[in-house]
């Protein structure tokens, strides 16, 4: 009985530890004291363990402690999309409402519902790239190399649509109509040579500075021709 005691308060105490990391790292304080109640109610609960416990009892708590482990990936989830400023895709916002009601429900943890969690939050993470750090193309390096090479894009012709999934514009680099992207289906593109305004360039495939058909670009030419 003390060796579970002890090793579920080491498990909160870690919670607890990289909770007020990550969470307050955000500025996240809301979700930073709800998980505080729900630590702190845990942790009476373990005190007051004072008789013989039942295997059944450490095994719900077991699922409690995997439960509330889940909890803060969400949460530091939560903060991250708030603290960046993400809109998520439709598909993305359902998968992170999903985790959040079943580790918030009064349902018990089960094991299926760890597996439908873990699959929701990472589908809501493939689908946003910018959560992973806003320059994730999903490619190695070498791979990187070889797709710009092989488009034979001067610099200035890559883009991002609004969930950080990369895209080319040919011709002269200027956005002239509206797509879908591939990945996650948000707008792409522009008009009139205008990029929408949820969408950026993408330095993270060429290195570009701006835009190929950008006011910058049109001024450095002019000075080249001027130099020459």
């Amino acid at each position: 009985m003390y060796e579970n005691k002890v090793r579920f308060l080491k498990g909160l105490s870690k919670i607890k530890k990289e909770k007020r990391r990550d969470l307050l790292l955000f500025g996240y304080t809301r979700h930073n004291t709800e998980m505080d109640k729900e630590i702190t109610e845990m942790e009476k609960w373990l005190h007051r363990r004072t008789a013989r416990v039942g295997d059944q009892e450490w095994e719900e708590f077991g699922r409690e402690m995997i439960r509330m482990n889940f909890l803060l990936r969400l949460r530091v989830l939560q903060a991250q999309i708030r603290k960046k400023g993400i809109t998520l895709h439709d598909l993305a916002q359902a998968n992170l409402a999903s985790a959040k009601r079943r580790l918030t429900g009064l349902k018990p943890f089960t094991e299926n519902r760890e597996e439908l969690v873990k699959q929701a939050l990472e589908k809501v993470k493939r689908l946003t790239p910018r959560l992973t750090g806003g320059a994730d193309i999903g490619i190695s390096e070498e791979e990187r190399v070889q797709v710009v090479t092989a488009m034979g894009l001067t610099r200035g012709h890559w883009f991002a649509c609004p969930n950080g999934h990369v895209y080319a514009i040919g011709d002269c680099g200027g956005a002239t109509m509206e797509s879908t992207c591939p990945e996650c289906s948000a707008r792409i593109g522009g008009g009139s040579h205008t990029l929408r305004s949820d969408n950026r360039l993408a330095p993270e495939m060429d290195g570009a500075r701006h835009a190929a058909w950008s006011d910058q670009a049109n001024m450095e030419n002019y000075l080249l021709d001027f130099d020459d």
